[in-house]
Order: C-alpha cells, then sequence, then structure tokens
C-alpha cells in the first residue's frame, strides 16, 4: 500500500509544478525583468486553458474511446511535449521576445491544462475504493507541496543561478518525474 501513497505524491508533483512555473514563476519572471504590472497581469489570461479544462477532458475520452490510447500513454505524451516546451521557453526573454515567449506559455499552459485533466482521470481509474480518502488528501497534499517547491524553493533557485537555468532544472525534475510514472505505470497491475 505504501506504493500506492508514493505513487500519488508523484502524480500529484506531476500536476503542480508546470501549473505553478507557468502562471506565478512567470509573472515573478516578468516583474523582476522588468515588465509592467499590465504585462505581467495578461499572462493570467493565458493561464485560461485551466479554467477550460473539460474541453480537454473530451479530448482525452475520444482519444481513449475511439483509438484506443490508454490515459496513461496521452498523460506521458502530453508530460514529456511539456517538459520540452518547458526547456524550450527558458531561452526566450519574456521582454525582449515577448510574442514568441507568449505563444510558448499559451502552448504550456494549455499541455499543463491536458495533465492535470489526464492525471484526474487516470486517479479515478487505479485508486482503490477502500482508500480514496487517503489517497485523494494525498494527491492534494502533494500538489499544493508543487507550489511550495515552486514558489519557495524554485525562486531562491532562481535569485541565485537566473531564471532560465531555474526553468531548465525544472525542465529536467519534471522529466525524471514524468519517467517515473511511466515506469510505474507500465509494471505495475493496478487491478
Amino acid at each position: 500500500m505504501f506504493f500506492y501513497y508514493f505513487f500519488f505524491i508523484i502524480l500529484g508533483l506531476l500536476g503542480s509544478l508546470p501549473h505553478t512555473l507557468l502562471t506565478h514563476s512567470v509573472q515573478a519572471w516578468i516583474a523582476v525583468s522588468g515588465g509592467t504590472v499590465l504585462y505581467s497581469g495578461l499572462t493570467t489570461l493565458v493561464g485560461l486553458p485551466f479554467a477550460f479544462r473539460f474541453f480537454w477532458a473530451y479530448a482525452a475520452d475520444y482519444i481513449r474511446l475511439k483509438y484506443g490510447f490508454d490515459y496513461h500513454h496521452t498523460l506521458i505524451l502530453s508530460a514529456i511535449t511539456l517538459v520540452l516546451m518547458l526547456f524550450w521557453l527558458s531561452f526566450f526573454d519574456p521582454i525582449l521576445d515577448y510574442q514568441h515567449f507568449f505563444f510558448w506559455l499559451l502552448l504550456g499552459c494549455v499541455l499543463s491544462a491536458t495533465v492535470d485533466t489526464i492525471l484526474d482521470g487516470l486517479r479515478i481509474i487505479i485508486t482503490p475504493k477502500q482508500r480514496q480518502s487517503a489517497l485523494t488528501a494525498t494527491y492534494s497534499a502533494a500538489y499544493r507541496v508543487g507550489f511550495f517547491i515552486t514558489n519557495g524553493l524554485g525562486f531562491v533557485l532562481a535569485d541565485r543561478f537566473g531564471w532560465h537555468s531555474f526553468f531548465q532544472t525544472m525542465a529536467v525534475i519534471l522529466f525524471s518525474i514524468a519517467l517515473l510514472v511511466y515506469f510505474f505505470i507500465e509494471f505495475t497491475d493496478f487491478s
């Protein structure tokens, strides 16, 4: 049973780290790079895909039912694409390259919302009925810990090594988490 708790902690981090990076961290990056409050506030609008996750839910269900492409495959594909996008985003300056930066930021928010949505569907499928409350609480706690990791420890890293290095480091961490999730799902019988 320890495995389930550890796995749900990993899932919570996979959902929260990119979400926080693409919202709070980007706003902080813009603010310290000399961006205006208006510009920083506009990044909130780029985060709208998180509000429309139900579109991604329909798409994920359609792909799963129509093509037999399970949630875990869609999750890993979305997570790896998100990691690559975060790494790529780190090479742009939010002030000097704002058009490219916003494009990649929007794509990242769509991918992060997709990962979040698929995580919810996957958790419903794999959670044993007798452990639903405890595992949901574990996932939620890990999701919130991800906020603290990104906004607390992450900002210390960004201050010390720069925003570009911070985003690259977080991309590597997320890649490692995505690999863990892949191996857990591929080599574990959740039935």
